[in-house]
């Protein structure tokens, strides 16, 4: 005996929210006719949905060819691109290589950026500029302000305080401009050892200290916290001089003996005794004993001074140095 056959009209469809309608919508961009599916646009994008779709289908246009969604705020090249991604190949995607160009994917990144597609935007990330000899660092920044992408920024900036892309001052202002120029080199003078070390003033004899560093760069080697943000007066009795670690002359030297190079993971510097300071006045032993405050719930005896950097400290001086412009950049 054959089971009984059920009756349609009584069936629970499930999940029918999940289950995408299959409607075709047509796009015209310049003078090309672009055919997709509704729900493509409309899950990627609810601005783009509600901007294009919800409104021009309220006026009977994206039915047909004849009637389409005029879109006049991109051009040809760029949508195509972009339609490869929201409507892949079975090749594209086993693969995952969906075989844009630079150009392409930079199309893809404008298109998303302009209509808020996040996870496109995240994924032309992923296929643009991941090798340092794919964009110089002054080109990136550019494109960074031109697509918005905070992180593109930040990182062609770190490149070039840092020196590992070396960068005349001519070319920063040619192209990046004399503002942004001057804040990239006093970036690598405040934060590099490019401007922590100087030579001792003296001339003829010999001195016991003879690289002059600013006091207001030196920072425990345990936690990196900055040691000196107050006047500090040298302990020699007889010279008791105020040095001011914010002011640009220098306030202190070190023995040429005294310093060890650091090249840790992230930490770029040199360490030494806090016994080896001398006084820029004096020359003589500007401290005792130097005590950090953050280490731990209690005061705690520097063995051991740094003064570099850290890949955290640039960034926090590059989000300092360019803080109202990086505000209206994505960071994606």
């Amino acid at each position: 005996m054959s089971d009984p056959v059920p009756d349609v009209s009584v069936l629970t469809i499930k999940n029918a929210d999940d289950e995408p309608t299959w409607e075709v919508v047509v796009f015209q961009v310049e003078e090309r006719i672009f055919h997709s599916f509704r729900h493509v646009f409309a899950n990627a994008s609810p601005v783009f949905n509600d901007r294009f779709l919800v409104t021009q289908n309220d006026l009977g246009r994206g039915s047909s060819k004849e009637k389409p969604i005029v879109l006049d705020d991109c051009n040809e090249k760029d949508f195509a691109s972009l339609m490869k991604v929201l409507r892949p190949t079975r090749k594209h995607v086993s693969s995952g290589d969906f075989g844009l160009s630079e150009e392409e994917w930079l199309g893809v990144l404008r298109l998303s950026t302009t209509w808020e597609m996040k996870q496109i935007q995240k994924l032309s990330l992923t296929k643009l500029f991941q090798n340092e000899e794919d964009i110089s660092p002054p080109d990136l920044i550019l494109r960074a302000r031109e697509y918005r992408i905070r992180s593109w920024f930040v990182k062609a900036v770190t490149r070039i305080v840092t020196g590992f892309h070396r960068t005349p001052t001519e070319t920063l202002i040619s192209t990046l401009g004399l503002s942004t120029a001057c804040k990239i080199v006093d970036l690598q003078l405040d934060t590099t050892l490019t401007g922590a070390f100087g030579p001792h003033p003296s001339v003829g004899t010999p001195r016991k200290f003879v690289a002059a560093v600013p006091l207001g760069r030196l920072r425990c080697a345990a936690c990196n916290t900055l040691l000196f943000t107050r006047p500090i007066a040298c302990a020699t009795n007889a010279c008791r001089k105020v040095l001011d670690p914010s002011s640009s002359l220098v306030s202190a030297f070190i023995m040429s003996t005294a310093a060890t190079l650091c090249l840790s993971t992230g930490t770029i510097g040199f360490y030494f005794n806090p016994t080896s300071v001398g006084c820029s006045s004096c020359q003589k032993q500007l401290f005792p004993r130097v005590t950090c405050f953050s280490c731990g719930e209690t005061p705690v005896t520097v063995e051991k001074l740094m003064l570099g950097y850290t890949e955290s400290m640039i960034k926090d001086h590059i989000m300092g140095a360019f803080k109202e412009e990086l505000e209206g950049l994505y960071d994606l």
